[in-house]
Parts: C-alpha cells; sequence; structure tokens
C-alpha cells in the first residue's frame, strides 16, 4: 500500500461535509433560476484552486498540492453560493421537520445505489476476468457511451427540476411537466447518442471478445 494515501483520503474526507452542506443554498437558487450564480461560481472557485494548487505544487507539498485545490474549490464555492442564496445556517434538531420527508429520501437512495451499482458492476467483473488493460478500455468506452447523458441529461434535468420545484402545489400539473422533460431527455439522448453508442458498443464488443 501508499502510506501517504490514507491521509491524504481522510483529509479529503472533509469535503462532504462541505458539499452536503450546500444542499439549501443550492435548492433555493436552482428554484429561483438564478443559474447564472452556479456559472460564476464555479468559474471563480476554479481560477482560485487552480492558482492555489501550482503555488502548493511548487513550494515542494507533492501530493497534497490536489488537496489544497480540492479544499479551495469547494471553500470559494461554499462562501459564494451561501451568501448569493442569503442562506444562514443555524443549529436545528427536529425530526419531526424531516418525518414528511424520510419516505422520499429513502426511495431516493435506494434509487441512487441501485444505479450506483448497476453503473460500475460491469467494470469490476470486466476487471475481475480480463484484467488491467481490459478494464480500461472498457472503462473509455463506457465513458463514451455516458457522453450524452453528461451533455443533454443534465442540462435538462436541471430546468426540469426547477420548474417542478416551484409547482410543488400543483401535483397534476408538476407531473406532467416532468413526463414531458422525461420523454423529450430520452428523444434527444437517442437521437444525438446513436453514432457515439455504435462506436463505443464496437469498441466494449472488441475488448469483451478479444
Amino acid at each position: 500500500g501508499e502510506p501517504r494515501l490514507p491521509p491524504i483520503l481522510m483529509a479529503l474526507s472533509s469535503l462532504l461535509v462541505v458539499s452536503g452542506s450546500l444542499s439549501v443554498a443550492n435548492a433555493r437558487i436552482m428554484r429561483e433560476r438564478r443559474f447564472g450564480v452556479f456559472a460564476a461560481g464555479e468559474i471563480c472557485a476554479s481560477a482560485a484552486a487552480a492558482i492555489a494548487a501550482i503555488a502548493a505544487a511548487m513550494a515542494g507539498f507533492g501530493p497534497w498540492s490536489l488537496v489544497v485545490q480540492q479544499l479551495f474549490l469547494w471553500t470559494v464555492k461554499a462562501v459564494w453560493v451561501t451568501s448569493a442564496a442569503r442562506f444562514r445556517p443555524t443549529l436545528v434538531c427536529r425530526p419531526s421537520l424531516a418525518k414528511p420527508h424520510l419516505s422520499f429520501g429513502l426511495h431516493a437512495a435506494a434509487s441512487n445505489v441501485t444505479d450506483f451499482i448497476g453503473k460500475n458492476a460491469p467494470t469490476v467483473i470486466v476487471g475481475a476476468v480480463l484484467g488491467v488493460t481490459e478494464v480500461g478500455r472498457y472503462s473509455m468506452a463506457f465513458q463514451l457511451i455516458r457522453l450524452p447523458d453528461a451533455l443533454i441529461s443534465g442540462p435538462i434535468y436541471l430546468a426540469v427540476f426547477t420548474a417542478v420545484a416551484r409547482m410543488s402545489d400543483d401535483l397534476q400539473g408538476s407531473a406532467r411537466l416532468a413526463s414531458r422533460g422525461v420523454r423529450g431527455t430520452n428523444g434527444a439522448r437517442r437521437g444525438k447518442a446513436a453514432p457515439i453508442r455504435r462506436s463505443a458498443a464496437s469498441s466494449r464488443a472488441a475488448v469483451v471478445s478479444g
């Protein structure tokens, strides 16, 4: 094993708390459809993180420069988003407030776990059976297949999600809107992804058969 890796991973684990604390601020900005806040925050945070990482690397921090980069990235992003959302977190412990959302949260968590397993299980199987080189090729082909999701599904999902959130009192209207969004996303993905999927599928077939 690499003895320097555990402390680096422990330092990076603190970012989970920071990213989780931004949920309310992100939701407020998305509901107000102020997407420019996210764009400006990403640019400023990425620039600050890049400068900090380069400075740390030149100062001899080695792999810890990557930790510095992530810490600066998420710190700047957290400050920017929280201030733009005008959100001031307070310490509140009322289980009754969370009770109505537990059912949705459990279903969402189960969906995320199932999706994670479905996406990563083939890679684990290919790596265990065929080896490191083949799993690398398989992963690259899989990334090509997932490219339409990142380019098309993400922005459409964000727009539909914010629209549905604003129509929270109109259940039938939000259901129709979400249904149209899903149908539109699937149609766009099928049309745009066909050439990429054919190329990636041939690469994956070559990896498995070879």
